[in-house]
């Protein structure tokens, strides 16, 4: 559980669709401490090299 056993979601609209912000709990794992996300689905399966993916995941730190 690299956010903790219970992490803050919330959910927002971005380009008329769901998305998330996730944020840690206290008890998140040291070496992902302070990191929070967004996770948003992409409107179509991107395909990169040979590789598929259907979301989008920023990963950034969080000002303490």
């Amino acid at each position: 559980m690299p956010y903790g056993k219970n992490p803050g979601l919330e959910k927002v609209l971005l380009c008329d669709g769901p998305g998330y912000f996730v944020f840690p709990s206290p008890d998140q794992l040291p070496e992902m401490k302070g990191q929070a996300c967004l996770v948003v689905k992409y409107p179509r399966r991107v395909i990169i090299g040979r590789e598929r993916y259907n979301y989008f995941i920023l990963f950034y730190p969080l000002r303490r």
